[in-house]
């Protein structure tokens, strides 16, 4: 049986400021999140579309997404921050990243050429120690729950402002299984386990990552365009072509480390992404040692701009807003994750509505002019010490199209060789 859900406090007002994404499951909006008598924040809603409410097993994901998220306290994952029912309509309110996604930095910084090796890594380092702790979830009484993300791509890995690197979206995270029939995410970064529909463990996410960290070595994309390529080279045993086939600059111990991580034998696949974060600290620490300041000074070169405008338009709604008394959001439950479950047994849609608690509301009192003037205030002041935003970085729905790379680019391998040799760490 599961533990008791922690419910939310009772009267949170909160308002949508800006449209961040929309999708085939449903919509991302910034929002405003005030609990009573407390100071005004950010947040990330996400909320299913109205067709999709109505199928029970895409419900179900959500409802899973929803546990998933409130269970996850890691400086390198997207936490969730409370569910509950607005106007009828579910939703799940997450912590706020202002940045953008690695696949958006990648294509400002010219499609992985323009962004450096050492700097690609450190994120993808970052990266891996997130997954690794959501693949040591444990329940209440210290069973694993042996939790797979299956969507480990660019899309899903946000970087902030600040250089601190997240791994967000859990709508396809599951239980470790040993057949499945439903094939779902990017086929680009799909293990071959999970496209063949046999069984998987986390080492399907190490192979994204892998594919991953080919990208990031070679500058190009694994299986451009044609996903009947890498499904039949995966299929048939091909697997990816060798790094130092595609790039002969590429470092010979960086390239054994990604062909562990991509091996198409499970068991001889690097073990986990502890295993392979550590492979890639050790590699970094004897190339060009690298840290959050340099992902932070790659941000700043390439985005700053795009902060400052995207903050002066989220002031300005804030700022419309302060005239306005938030909605108060009703059945605001924090939903206790499925920690009691046996890892293959997900909850159901009835099983979760049966198992939840909703908090009686308490009504919010109407906001004073003076009162709102000093929410207005307080509002502005943390926008602007947040330094914003994902708006168009938080595509958590999009899929990437495939683009030509030009052909006159330098091997990110050899800006890094290069790089090495001087020992000057930055992002050029």
């Amino acid at each position: 049986m599961m533990s008791q859900p922690i419910t939310a406090e009772p009267a949170i007002r909160r308002a949508d400021i800006l449209l961040l994404g929309r999708g085939g499951m449903g919509e991302v909006h910034l929002a405003t999140r005030a609990p009573a008598g407390r100071r005004v924040r950010l947040v990330v809603v996400k909320r299913p579309h109205d067709v999709l409410r109505k199928d029970p097993r895409l419900m179900t994901m959500f409802e899973r997404e929803v546990a998933i998220a409130l269970l996850l306290s890691h400086p390198n994952l997207v936490r969730g921050l409370e569910s509950g029912v607005e106007e009828g309509v579910p939703f799940l309110a997450m912590e706020y990243v202002a940045g953008t996604s690695l696949y958006n930095l990648g294509r400002r910084a010219g499609l992985w050429h323009g962004l450096a090796l050492h700097v690609h890594l450190r994120i993808l380092a970052d990266a891996c120690a997130g997954l690794h702790h959501l693949h040591e979830l444990r329940d209440g009484e210290g069973r694993p729950l042996g939790l797979v993300h299956r969507d480990v791509s660019p899309q899903n890995i946000v970087v902030s402002h600040s250089g601190r690197v997240k791994v967000c979206d859990y709508g396809l995270t599951r239980a470790e299984v040993e057949c499945h029939s439903l094939v779902s995410g990017r086929i680009t970064y799909m293990a071959p386990e999970v496209l063949g529909g046999h069984s998987f463990d986390r080492r399907a996410d190490v192979y994204a990552m892998g594919a991953l960290l080919w990208q990031a070595a070679t500058g190009r994309r694994l299986f451009a365009g044609n996903t009947e390529t890498k499904a039949f080279a995966t299929l048939t045993g091909v697997g990816a072509p060798s790094v130092l086939s595609v790039d002969p600059s590429v470092p010979a111990e960086l390239s054994a480390i990604i062909e562990r991580a991509l091996s198409l034998d499970v068991a001889k696949r690097t073990p986990s992404m502890e295993v392979l974060r550590l492979e890639l600290e050790a590699f970094l620490a004897h190339t060009v040692p690298t840290s959050t300041r340099d992902v932070r000074a790659c941000m700043r070169r390439l985005f700053s701009s795009d902060r400052r405008r995207t903050n002066r338009a989220i002031v300005g709604k804030l700022r419309a807003l302060g005239a306005l008394a938030p909605r108060v959001v009703t059945n605001v439950v924090q939903t206790a994750p499925p920690i009691a479950l046996a890892p293959k047994d997900m909850p159901t849609q009835s099983q979760t509505a049966t198992q939840s608690h909703t908090a009686t509301p308490t009504p919010a009192p109407m906001l004073t002019p003076k009162s709102a003037q000093r929410g207005e205030a307080r509002a502005s002041y943390a926008i602007a010490i947040a330094a914003l935003v994902l708006a168009a970085a938080l595509t958590l729905f999009a899929h990437p199209p495939a683009v030509p790379l030009p052909a006159s680019a330098q091997s990110p391998a050899a800006a890094l060789i290069k790089l090495a040799a001087c020992n000057a760490p930055d992002c050029r």
